[in-house]
């Protein structure tokens, strides 16, 4: 029974998925499914009920992942204490960022600096919140296991629109917009939900003209005036063109937090690192 083979099983017994598990791992599906059978013939057991080509983990096998699982865990949160017994700031930060992009990637370029041989693994997709992470940000927490939370950050939503166009004006009755045009992030975005909360409190559904997954792109639409969208004034302060004004919706917020398990380890980079995040933050407001 091999180190390699256990993690192989690990993460298949997470996702079900051999092809998702390869990919992970940068191998091919087949090694996947080979190295679980071998350990099932180790075992004498069977770990997976198999169907078509759908793997589903069944009583033998959640009860081997649990106490596999608690072994992998032990053995990295091992490996993390030695490293900062050495009293080198080194090793990996993994974050999965999903509101309050720009204001994050600011805490990474400053480490960066400091601590030049740190790595950051940084995810912005919804369907890796079941992934290890180190940190999550966002604005509520992705999945339903118990996750200690801290207020890192509040916006003001602002409505951003064209300079000079017929909405640049000191007061905006947001019911009024019911039949504009509207500039969205993608539907699992934590954007695109505040932004569909915002206007139904209004009574209406936005008018969405152009979805985007990339905010850069979303923020370019706005600018060449094909559209209008609500915004976070503070995340999103500066990325804007000069043709593009943020309007007050009545003092509208959105409360972004750091989410982390409190039964985890925490070495001393990530530590650190969330010292700076903090820091950040708090010249940001």
């Amino acid at each position: 029974m091999e180190l390699l083979q256990l993690t192989y099983f690990c993460d298949a017994a997470e996702s079900e998925n051999f092809s998702k598990t390869a990919q992970k791992f940068g191998v091919p599906a087949s090694n996947i499914s080979q190295t679980v059978h071998r350990l099932e013939k180790e075992l004498g057991v069977s770990l997976f009920d198999r169907r078509a080509n759908k793997a589903t983990l069944n009583e033998a096998g959640r009860v081997f992942y649990e106490k596999v699982k608690i072994a992998l865990d032990a053995l990295e949160e091992g490996k993390l204490r030695l490293s900062d017994l050495k009293g080198v700031v080194s090793g990996e930060v993994r974050l999965l960022i999903l509101t309050n992009r720009n204001t994050v990637t600011k805490a990474i370029e400053k480490f960066k600096k400091k601590y030049p041989q740190v790595i950051f693994s940084v995810s912005h997709r919804l369907d890796n919140a079941e992934d290890d992470f180190d940190f999550i940000i966002s604005d509520q927490p992705p999945f339903t296991r118990r996750l200690q939370k801290r207020l890192l950050i509040t916006d003001e939503m602002m409505l951003a629109v064209q300079k000079g166009s017929r909405w640049d004006v000191d007061e905006i009755d947001l019911s009024s917009l019911k039949n504009e045009r509207f500039i969205s992030m993608h539907s699992n975005s934590s954007l695109y939900r505040t932004a569909y909360r915002i206007c139904a409190d209004f009574g209406f559904a936005p008018n969405i003209a152009i979805q985007s997954d990339d905010p850069y792109y979303m923020r370019k639409y706005i600018e060449l005036g094909m559209g209008v969208a609500i915004v976070p004034s503070v995340s999103w302060s500066g990325l804007f063109a000069d043709s593009v004004v943020l309007k007050s919706l009545g003092g509208v917020k959105r409360e972004t937090y750091i989410f982390s398990d409190p039964e985890k380890y925490m070495p001393t980079v990530v530590k650190l690192f969330l010292e700076e995040l903090l820091e950040v933050c708090g010249e940001s407001k």
